[in-house]
């Protein structure tokens, strides 16, 4: 299924590819036995925002000489691999940098474009904790309408353009094939709608989107979007307002964001979880130093007697552990037996029977 209306795909051209915040670089296989002959024929601006390279000057050069990292990597034979099957490849998330390019994660697709080309779709992932600004990565366009038709339909993204007129979002003029598999409407139903028949009213002020997208040409936002049968899809949206023929635009990137959600949401309870055991730790410390001080203080107190201080020790041990005995006890040596004793040093007790200088011989105790 295409991503365009026939109308649409004149309407918008090859220098719409130009304006995706994605990164696309197309690489031809000079000699299909070679991996290391890919060289690098077409590139987007996102690509040169993403690697911060001038990649219209690097137009011609081996992919070893544009990332000499790669070199040795798995990387190269994939990407000739994509070119001789003609069945595209998602390489997942790649790590690389170089003396030119910053280190970073980067989510790698390659796709078949044209006669011994493949293209590179890719954009940085570093920084995603929520979901994020998103970068779009893209071929050069031919720009036959069957290439730039494979190379947006193979973002996995829900991928919406429409229009802004003075009344607020117009009919979508395009999407993927991700959005007719996500939404569950025919490709003819989704022309028909707008972004707000696909919205939660209630998770997205769509006119306050618009007006931050008018002030700052781009934004992400959070929101919830229904599918034909009802269901709810938690969406992170990078969203960039551009202008084409006469016209605004907006260019949305939509990805699902349950799991990050979810995540958040599990993230939430365990600090909530950790902020009640630190609470209740606190609690506990702060009644142990209390009763640190009331010892610290019957031992460097006055008491006229051991017997006083002994009952000072009892009465502050019975209070602080809930207890009702309090027991202080030694076991000497009997002197004419030399058996090992239990004595009673003070007591605590309600029990009248339990009194200092009460002596039995351990084996009776």
């Amino acid at each position: 299924m295409g991503l365009f209306t026939k109308t649409a795909a004149e309407r918008i051209g090859p220098d719409f590819l130009d304006r995706l915040p994605l990164g696309i670089s197309v690489y031809r296989l000079d000699d299909l036995d070679d991996p290391l002959s890919l060289r690098i024929v077409y590139s987007n601006p996102a690509s040169a925002e993403i690697t911060g390279l001038d990649l219209e000057a690097e137009h011609g050069k081996l992919l070893i000489e544009v990332a000499p990292n790669v070199a040795g990597t798995e990387y190269p034979e994939i990407y000739a691999d994509v070119v001789r099957t003609g069945e595209p490849r998602d390489l997942g998330t790649i790590e690389y940098g170089d003396d030119r390019i910053e280190q970073a994660s980067y989510a790698v697709q390659a796709v078949p474009v044209g006669d011994r080309e493949v293209a590179v779709v890719f954009e940085d992932v570093s920084s995603r904790d929520e979901v994020l600004a998103l970068r779009e990565a893209e071929g050069k366009a031919s720009r036959a309408r069957a290439r730039f038709e494979t190379l947006l339909d193979s973002i996995s993204d829900v991928l919406l353009v429409y229009p802004v007129g003075p009344d607020g979002p117009e009919p979508l003029i395009a999407f993927n094939d991700a959005a007719v598999a996500r939404y569950g409407y025919t490709a003819d139903e989704l022309r028909s709608m707008t972004v707000e028949d696909l919205v939660d009213p209630s998770r997205l002020d769509t006119a306050a989107a618009l007006s931050e997208l008018r002030r700052n040409r781009r934004g992400t936002f959070d929101s919830v979007h229904r599918t034909k049968d009802g269901q709810r899809l938690p969406m992170s949206t990078a969203a960039t307002l551009v202008e084409y023929d006469g016209r605004l635009c907006v260019v949305a990137l939509c990805r699902d964001d349950s799991s990050s959600r979810e995540f958040r949401r599990q993230l939430a309870r365990a600090n909530a979880d950790l902020e009640r055991a630190v609470a209740e730790r606190t609690e506990k410390l702060e009644a142990f130093s209390e009763d640190l001080k009331i010892l610290h203080g019957i031992t460097t107190a006055d008491y006229g007697s051991r017997d006083d201080r002994f009952q000072a020790y009892l009465e502050a041990g019975c209070e602080m552990f809930e207890l009702p005995v309090g027991i202080l006890s030694a076991t000497p040596l009997d002197p004419e037996t030399g058996e090992r004793l239990y004595r009673l040093e003070a007591v605590r007790s309600p029990d009248p029977a339990l009194e200092a200088g009460l002596t039995v011989p351990i084996s009776e105790a």
